[in-house]
């Protein structure tokens, strides 16, 4: 019969090498054999080389039927053919293995040569022979009567076809083993029925063929790796499942937590009750499942993860080893507690009473000087009763106090106008919910928001009144009452009117407070002959009125001027060949300014023999000429001072000469004009 004679591993041997020749390897052992293809895989363990050079490739030597030689391999015409790789496996081909046995025999080669050749492969492989073992069957399924079993075929026939299989059983572990059934080679999965429920049995798969049985095969592979004979696998057949558990009871409730207990099954099915599992109904929904697999099989466990002031129902089912049994009665509705909110802004489950403030802040919508709209979410929870408000706490100007802004909202509203700020002030705010159980938690700040410093309106079409040396009527439009897209303003409670003066920096309030909503006011003392330009702004009173909010000012106005008193005159002269005896004739420059108003006359003084006291001569000569005759004079000297007249009074005495007094004295003589 032929033979193979395969290695086992036994571990590589140092040799001694003069040329570093890699060391001497034991008995290749078999990979694979293809017995119809002629080929042979074998495999062995990398030898060792003393300096370290590496190995380049293995001489494998064959010996066919005991023949004194061995043959090397590849066979590549050469005299020390090499694999040429530096695995440690190799497929032999062109081997009649339905004639002949073989043996085989390894050598290492490295840069120094060819290293020692191993020992002959051993054990021996008969062909053709019983067919290799299947090994343990595998457990498909069972109940408890029935165990269905799956085998897988053996990895060797043995060179002949299979013819079937016999299914073997024992009773115990020390039983003796009996015949089942016998199937043929389609069949690889088989009930074994009529079983005892709760039982261990043991069974195996025994392969069939014309050589014989598996049982009788000899070792293919290396002995520590192949199939122990034992080869049964053992299954312990299903119990019962158990009855129903008791109908549940609750106590011990809180807003998210309760306590559940029922009663063991009064039938096990002959088997330990493993675990429960705990089903839970809100109100009228459908049942869920609430604890899959409880710790144990204890008949109390707490339930947690619930709704405040929900309504729950449960039910119970118990396992042991056999599955799930019926369901229990269910319990009497039980309602959790009510609780506190969550804090708004939050997207918490509800499910504990532990919920921290969300990254989510309030925000804010419009901001006037005085009001902002703040807004908000919800609380993920509102703790199992309805949201009746909403407290508002405030920060202002960083700092790090929240105070209480609003006290309650008495709404569920998330959005409110808060009032009463200051322009151009820094507000925070936090929001706390309202329910019937209390206060919640803070949310988290919103981000600083600022107030405007002033409504975004203003008066227009500012007018000019009357205007003297002191003072200037002005009216305009109020502002809009609305502000399209922002917050209106509150009434109107005066108006606040700014000067600017040519030359200086900036405007300045000349009347803070005009303490009254028409559209109009005078603004007095100014100086004279001073240039203004006004601007004007409305004035709100705050809902407490504990401060005054603005509008944006007007644009404005031109410049104005306020009126005064002309400029004094030039001095008096005569006019040459105008002296009679008792007249004369005088003129004067006019004022460089007539302080606003129109020049209406001049007022003319008279000295008379230089008594150094000028005195009315003519009041007002009613005219703009600065030309003007003097009557009623006499032989004596005089001099003349005028002023300039306009509505708002007289201008200085123009100036006299101060070389000459320019003084007339009427006699009969005027060779001298």
């Amino acid at each position: 019969m032929p033979k193979i004679l395969v290695a086992t591993l036994l571990g590589c041997l140092l040799a001694a090498n003069a040329l570093d020749l890699p060391s001497k390897c034991d008995e290749p052992f078999l990979d694979d054999v293809d017995i119809a293809g002629g080929r042979v895989e074998i495999s062995w363990v990398r030898p060792f080389t003393p300096s370290g050079k590496p190995i380049i490739g293995y001489q494998v030597l064959v010996q066919r039927d005991g023949e004194g030689f061995f043959l090397r391999h590849p066979d590549n015409g050469t005299s020390n053919p090499n694999t040429g790789s530096t695995q440690i496996a190799y497929n032999v081909t062109g081997l009649n293995l339905q004639q002949s046995s073989y043996r085989f025999r390894v050598a290492a080669i490295n840069t120094d040569g060819i290293g020692a050749v191993s020992n002959p492969s051993f054990f021996t492989y008969q062909f053709p022979s019983p067919p290799l073992r299947t090994g343990p069957p595998s457990i498909v399924s069972k109940t408890d009567e029935r165990v269905t079993i799956s085998w897988n075929p053996p990895r060797h026939d043995g060179g002949r076809d299979l013819t079937g299989y016999d299914i073997l059983q024992k009773n115990s572990s020390s039983g003796s083993e009996f015949i089942v059934t016998s199937v043929d080679t389609s069949q690889v999965v088989y009930a074994i029925r009529g079983l005892d429920p709760a039982h261990e049995y043991f069974f195996r798969v025994r392969a069939k063929t014309s050589v014989g049985n598996s049982d009788q095969s000899a070792k293919f592979f290396d002995p520590t790796t192949d199939i122990p004979v034992d080869d049964f696998q053992n299954v312990t057949t299903n119990g019962r499942v158990t009855t129903a558990p008791g109908k549940p009871t609750v106590s011990s409730l809180t807003p998210h937590t309760l306590q559940l207990s029922w009663s063991a099954p009064t039938d096990a099915g002959g088997l330990l009750i493993t675990h429960y599992r705990i089903d839970i109904k809100e109100g009228s929904g459908s049942y869920t499942t609430k604890i899959a697999q409880t710790d144990s099989n204890a008949t109390t466990v707490a339930i947690t993860a619930l709704k405040a002031n929900t309504q729950y129902t449960f039910r119970v089912y118990a396992f042991n080893s056999e599955g799930i049994s019926p369901v229990s009665n269910e319990s009497d509705a039980a309602t959790t507690q009510t609780r506190t909110p969550d804090p708004p802004n939050t997207s918490c489950d509800g499910l504990s009473a532990s919920c921290e403030p969300g990254t989510s802040a309030p925000s804010f919508g419009l901001v006037s000087p005085i009001s902002m709209v703040l807004r908000w979410s919800t609380p993920g929870q509102n703790g199992g009763a309805s949201i009746t408000g909403y407290r508002i706490v405030m920060e202002t100007a960083f700092s790090n106090s929240f105070d209480i802004k609003v006290n309650d909202t008495g709404s569920n509203a998330t959005e409110l106008l808060i009032e009463d700020l200051r322009p151009a002030v820094v507000y925070r705010f936090r929001v706390l919910a309202i329910n019937s159980a209390g206060l919640s938690a803070a949310s988290s700040p919103s981000p600083y928001q600022q107030t405007l410093e002033r409504f975004a309106v203003k008066p227009t079409l500012i007018n000019f009144g009357t205007l003297t040396n002191t003072s200037q009527a002005l009216s305009w439009t109020a502002p809009a009452s609305t502000i399209s897209g922002g917050i209106n303003p509150p009434a109107i409670t005066g108006y606040t009117i700014r000067v600017y003066v040519r030359g200086a920096a900036d405007y300045v309030d000349w009347i803070n407070h005009t303490n009254s909503a028409t559209p109009s006011a005078v603004v007095e003392n100014l100086t004279p002959s001073k240039t203004y330009r006004f601007k004007v702004a409305a004035n709100y009173a705050s809902p407490s009125s504990n401060f005054t909010v603005q509008s944006e000012d007007s644009d404005p106005t031109a410049e104005r001027t306020a009126h005064t008193v002309p400029s004094k005159p030039g001095p008096v002269v005569f006019v040459p060949g105008s002296r009679t005896t008792s007249t004369v004739r005088i003129t004067w420059r006019a004022p460089t300014t007539n302080g606003g108003v129109s020049i209406t006359g001049y007022r003319i003084f008279m000295d008379t023999d230089r008594s150094g006291t000028f005195e009315v001569k003519v009041a007002t000569t009613g005219s703009q000429d600065t030309v003007a005759t003097i009557t009623g004079l006499a032989n004596r000297a005089y001099r003349f001072r005028v002023a300039a007249l306009n509505q708002f009074g007289a201008s200085d005495m123009s100036d006299v000469y101060a070389t000459t007094s320019r003084e007339v004295t009427a006699v009969r003589d005027f060779s001298e004009f």
